[in-house]
């Protein structure tokens, strides 16, 4: 199935078929590929799956998998969340420099970068790399890219993750590198990109307000920026969050129930109504 480019239909085929890059082909209406292309066929170390919270069984809903492909499609007629995650059974083949992972939909296709690996994980048995998840029914890929040592669930991290994202989105006073710590004094610049500690990014985000509700849930999140000395690179992270666009409501949100005053208040309900740039808040308070 890799033989046709996205583009003009005069292309000579033949030719392109001599090139170093992979022709790949247009996947059909609501359709979407997954491919992990290696030189490495004769030996199997990676096996892509799909992990879904939607509840509708399997009517009109086709999953193809192939050996190092993926196929999903009929989602636009789904509601759920659909999470590509990769069990790799050979860490050293896996990192093959020469290795690539491709998304292709109908109108576009593109790569995701193979993360950094740490020593620790490198020695564990099995690694799970958590790819991207899909939305149903509107249909938008968001990349996680990040490792575990446990297969993760559909939904883990997904609402801290929108949370993230709105929180960032909505703090137009201070911009991106400021709330990532990636202007503080532990920073390091290598080959025009900021890097810094895990422990900046954490405490800057608390500094500027983002209430981070599970912290291995954010560090998972971030893990894409990881690089060697267990710094994180700011390009990776600008990168990452500036390809996903709002909405992001990728899973409902929960409604919160907060306790004012144990005594004699107890809050019912909390409303929000908002955009960027304001926010109002309606609590309505019942007397024990």
């Amino acid at each position: 199935d890799i033989v046709e480019e996205y583009g003009p239909g005069s292309f000579d085929i033949q030719s392109l078929n001599k090139m170093k890059f992979p022709l790949i082909k247009r996947p059909g209406f609501d359709e979407y590929h997954f491919r992990f292309l290696t030189d490495d066929e004769a030996q199997e170390f990676i096996k892509l799956d799909v992990i879904t919270n939607d509840k509708q069984g399997e009517e009109n809903l086709k999953i193809e998998k192939k050996r190092n492909f993926l196929c999903l499609k009929s989602l636009a007629k789904r509601n759920g969340i659909y999470r590509i995650v990769a069990t790799i059974s050979n860490p050293e083949l896996f990192l093959n420099p020469d290795n690539k992972f491709i998304i292709s939909g109908p109108e576009d296709y593109g790569m995701i970068d193979i993360p950094y690996l740490s020593d620790d994980l490198m020695a564990s048995k099995t690694i799970y790399w958590d790819i991207l998840f899909l939305s149903a029914p509107d249909v938008r890929l968001v990349e996680i890219n990040a490792y575990s040592t446990t297969m993760p669930k559909a939904t883990d991290y997904i609402k801290q993750y929108q949370s993230l994202l709105k929180f960032i989105n909505n703090s137009k006073s201070v911009n991106l590198e400021g709330i990532l710590g990636f202007n503080s004094k532990e920073r390091e610049i290598v080959d025009n990109d900021v890097f810094v500690p895990l422990k900046t990014i954490m405490n800057s985000l608390d500094k500027y307000g983002f209430e981070i509700e599970d912290k291995k849930g954010l560090a998972h999140l971030l893990q894409s920026a990881r690089v060697q000395g267990d710094m994180y690179s700011y390009g990776i992270l600008e990168r990452k969050f500036s390809e996903i666009q709002p909405p992001f409501n990728f899973v409902a949100e929960e409604p919160k129930h907060e306790v004012v005053n144990e005594d004699d208040k107890v809050v019912i309900s909390l409303f929000v109504w908002g955009n960027a740039n304001s926010t109002i808040k309606l609590r309505c308070y019942a007397k024990n």
